[in-house]
């Protein structure tokens, strides 16, 4: 069987994560100064405190310089966008085969629910395929049972 986290689950873990935090009192503030006086120079020395230092520097991540090559959210959702684009020229639905092709199309015709897959090759349709889809391995509700307290404790001793 399976486990699942089921709302009881949730309610003892979270009252168990909660213990490891130390509750903040009201007025009152950090117990221990961990910043080393070089550390606390180098963030001064980079930022006064006044809003207008930070007129010319960025505000936002995608405003920084990307050294390291990765990719802006306009650059990765651009590629989503031409990738689609290029799907809808590749694959057609049609209720039935045309009496020809075009060459580089993968045509999908309807059968029961799935999809069969053909392409004009060579002056013939040629079936490739389907879509059929298959959910067997896949868990119902019924296949998963609740995780134990205990479970949990033995969890949360493993990370310490």
């Amino acid at each position: 069987m399976k486990r699942k986290l089921d709302e009881q689950g949730l309610l003892y873990l979270l009252s168990k994560l909660l213990l490891l935090f130390v509750r903040q009192d009201a007025g009152k503030g950090l117990s221990q100064n961990d910043l080393t006086d070089e550390l606390k120079a180098a963030i001064l020395g980079q930022f006064s405190g006044s809003w207008h230092d930070l007129a010319d520097r960025p505000t936002a991540v995608s405003a920084w310089f990307n050294d390291l090559g990765y990719q802006t959210a306009a650059q990765v959702e651009s590629a989503i966008d031409a990738a689609i684009a290029q799907l809808g020229e590749v694959f057609t639905v049609v209720d039935e085969l045309p009496a020809q092709g075009s060459s580089g199309k993968i045509y999908l015709v309807s059968e029961g629910g799935n999809f069969a897959q053909f392409i004009w090759h060579a002056g013939e349709w040629r079936r490739k395929g389907s879509a059929d889809v298959s959910l067997e391995g896949y868990f119902n509700e019924h296949n998963l049972v609740p995780i134990t307290n205990a479970e949990i404790d033995a969890m949360l001793a493993s990370l310490v």
